[in-house]
This record gives C-alpha cells, sequence and structure tokens, in this order.
C-alpha cells in the first residue's frame, strides 16, 4: 500500500509541473496545497521527482514509472520500494 502512495503521489506531481517555475518553488507550493502529506511522503515525492528529473532526455522512450525505477537506482545508494 504504502509504494502505491508513493508512486500515485510522485504521478499527480509529475502530471501538475508545467516547468514554468523552478521544481524546488513548484514542490513548495504543491506541498502547501496538499497538507495531507507528512513529512515522509514529502520526502519521498522529493527524492522521487529530482531522480526522474536527473535523467533528463535519457531513457524518453520507457513508461515514466520505469524511467523513475532507473533514475532512483542511479541516483541514490540507499534502496527504496519503488527498485
Amino acid at each position: 500500500m504504502r509504494i502505491e502512495h508513493q508512486v500515485r503521489a510522485f504521478e499527480q506531481i509529475y502530471k501538475n509541473y508545467d516547468g514554468v517555475l523552478p521544481l524546488h518553488r513548484f514542490l513548495f507550493t504543491y506541498f502547501k496545497q496538499n497538507k495531507q502529506m507528512g513529512s515522509s511522503d514529502r520526502r519521498w515525492a522529493t527524492r522521487y521527482i529530482y531522480s526522474f528529473f536527473r535523467l533528463g532526455r535519457a531513457l524518453l522512450k520507457l513508461e515514466p514509472i520505469e524511467r523513475l525505477a532507473i533514475a532512483d537506482f542511479l541516483c541514490h545508494n540507499t534502496s527504496s520500494l519503488i527498485v
């Protein structure tokens, strides 16, 4: 259940981010509007979205969730539930 919630939070952030604001400002505003997300949820969502965007234009043919799993594996030495 927990991983499904984390992936759903990532997907919502990814869908809502239009690139107009810098990512850190967008996340601040997004988390302020979604107060139901606890500190752990915010931490995981931030980790996932930054890892995802660090891939840049690599692996564009893959689905976003597959790119997320690869990005999280490449960007962090600690394991996550998504990998």
